[in-house]
């Protein structure tokens, strides 16, 4: 069977709007832009002209200064917001740039920030005909049956 053209296409307004994810084994939503959306390309490009960008796309740095590095750019333009994070005495932290940006940079949320990472690069999460089968699926027919 052939594979409709429909079924490779994404949503351009949710690559670079986000969609919502749950991280897992939590209540904790974050909502998701795809890597590589235009915004976050064009922040990376204006990145490359820091001499800390240059070193870690060169291999200079390790993984985790790599990632420190780029955290602003992707606390802008990926990590775009958040639900249900409280701190450890259970105040509501709400999302902020500059609050992911400080929570990307730590090394001990370093599975967080691969998961944010991940979830970005997940072609299927923004799928347009992922979409369409939901509203096809749960959308009753026109004869209200």
């Amino acid at each position: 069977m052939a594979t409709k053209l429909k079924m490779m296409k994404t949503d351009l307004k949710k690559e670079t709007e986000g969609v919502w994810a749950t991280y897992p084994g939590t209540d904790f939503k974050c909502k998701i832009a795809r890597a590589g959306n235009p915004k976050f390309d064009e922040a990376s490009r204006s990145l490359r002209k820091n001499a800390r960008i240059r070193q870690a796309a060169q291999g200079q740095l390790t993984g985790r200064e790599s990632k420190a590095a780029i955290a602003p750019a992707v606390a802008e333009h990926i990590l775009l917001d958040w639900q249900g994070l409280c701190d450890d005495n259970g105040n509501d932290i709400p999302y902020s740039r500059q609050k992911a940006t400080e929570l990307l940079k730590d090394p001990a949320l370093n599975d967080w920030y691969d998961w944010v990472l991940a979830t970005s690069a997940n072609a299927d999460l923004f799928r347009a005909e992922l979409e369409e089968e939901i509203v096809g699926n749960s959308a009753p027919s026109s004869s209200g049956s």
